[in-house]
């Protein structure tokens, strides 16, 4: 463990680190507008787009559970879920334990839409990976579980999924 964090100390493993952050944060970003065109899918805001992905992976989540997920303001996160039960792929329910709080469910159509634009991101990641050589796919089939437990432990929740 000391040793960990004595490499996370020095400056090569911490621009390491930094450059992983921006390429996910690069592929993450022209994902998105690609995926839309290609799925047929409502461009969502970001905003509204990362609340929707948090109501379709938990069905029955709170809006101050997603606002919490989310790391959005409470304001910005009702203003989302409106807009979502506007555009008629979210929708409102009271708790049946209290029915003071409101729980927020996707709709069919946004579980489709979210399918779609799933496997989109999926035939772009391929149609870019058939490109690389042999060894860059294998280093990239080996670093999804890695990067899923770095995802868990930076949403939070500690386990990896």
């Amino acid at each position: 463990m000391a040793r960990d964090l004595e490499a996370a100390a020095s400056g090569e493993d911490e621009a390491t680190w930094r450059d992983l952050a921006v390429v996910v944060h690069d592929l993450a970003r022209r994902l998105k507008p690609q995926s839309i065109a290609l799925a047929r899918v409502g461009a969502l805001s970001p905003t509204t787009a990362e609340v929707l992905r948090i109501v379709a992976s938990r069905p029955g989540v709170r809006v101050h559970e997603i606002a919490a997920e989310a790391m959005l303001q409470r304001t910005n996160t009702s203003t989302a879920v409106a807009e979502l039960c506007r555009r008629g792929l979210a929708r409102k329910a009271n708790d049946p334990a209290d029915g003071r709080q409101v729980r927020i469910y996707p709709t069919e159509r946004a579980v489709a839409e979210g399918r779609r634009v799933e496997a989109a991101w999926g035939q772009l990641y391929h149609q870019a990976i058939s490109t690389l050589d042999d060894d860059q796919v294998a280093a990239l089939h080996a670093a999804t579980s890695a990067l899923r437990a770095l995802d868990a432990r930076l949403s939070g929740s500690g386990t990896e999924p």
